[in-house]
């Protein structure tokens, strides 16, 4: 069995005889032992783990915001977590490469953040000890910013007549690229 891979020798091959077919006006068969799957791609904003972690939370009134730019070549999963004694997983959410998300609604509170960065996202893979299905397939890293330098403390207050809202924009590459700060997958999944 074959399963297609748009930069493959096999699918340029799948590809090619496709387009013969359809440029003599006749329809032919592919070979059985290939397969086209079905887009598995996470898109931006999409919350991978939410059967994990819970479903994502943000409050209404809150314009609070903290906005994660992955100036990396990678993929990465970042996870808002607020600081307590038992750290709560308020958010996960998937960032392509080279791209941005935009934490909208965080509470006040203090926050840090989560990365698992990666590259080929497949749904079926099984990590953190087969527990959970879905994971990168190529450079996989961990990551988290929980030092004291690395909180984000968002809070919203009355001044005069105006309201004052936190609000953040990272560089995961900065704020993340010390070898220090990596982590365990235990530690990127612990609730």
């Amino acid at each position: 069995m074959l399963i297609i891979n748009p930069k493959d020798d096999e699918t340029k091959m799948a590809e090619e005889m496709m387009r013969k077919s359809d440029s003599l006006g006749k329809t032919r068969n592919l070979p059985s032992n290939i397969i086209i799957p079905i887009d598995t791609a996470l898109k931006d904003a999409d919350s991978p783990y939410d059967s994990y972690f819970g479903d994502g939370y943000a409050e209404d009134y809150s314009k609070s915001t903290i906005t994660v730019n992955n100036n990396n070549p990678c993929e990465v999963i970042v996870c808002l977590v607020q600081k307590t004694d038992s750290d709560i997983v308020m958010r996960n959410e998937y960032v392509s490469a080279n791209s941005s998300y935009n934490f909208r609604g965080v509470p006040n509170g203090e926050f840090y953040l989560r990365a698992y960065f990666g590259k080929k996202w497949s749904p079926k893979k099984l990590i953190n000890n087969r527990t959970i299905k879905g994971a990168f397939l190529n450079n996989v890293g961990f990551y988290s910013t929980n030092k004291k330098q690395g909180l984000f403390v968002t809070k919203q207050f009355d001044k005069g007549d105006n309201k004052v809202y936190t609000n953040y924009e990272i560089d995961l590459n900065k704020v993340l690229g010390e070898k220090e700060k990596e982590i365990s997958e235990a530690e990127f999944f612990r609730r």
